[in-house]
């Protein structure tokens, strides 16, 4: 039985990653930062999809 674990923290790191995303699209924060949310956002959220997708197929 594999650990459930990475998952957790697969799935933690895309809705981290969605939530970025939003709060970096939205005008809450102001222009030089909502740049490199948005941009960690994308990262963290593909990162987790692609490791989300990993832990299932494997």
């Amino acid at each position: 039985m594999t650990p459930t674990k990475p998952s957790i923290i697969s799935l933690i790191i895309l809705f981290i990653g969605w939530f970025l995303i939003g709060l970096g699209y939205g005008d809450a924060v102001p222009a030089p930062l909502n740049t490199i949310i948005y941009g960690i956002g994308l990262v963290l959220f593909f990162g987790g999809l692609l490791a989300t997708v990993y832990l299932v197929f494997r």
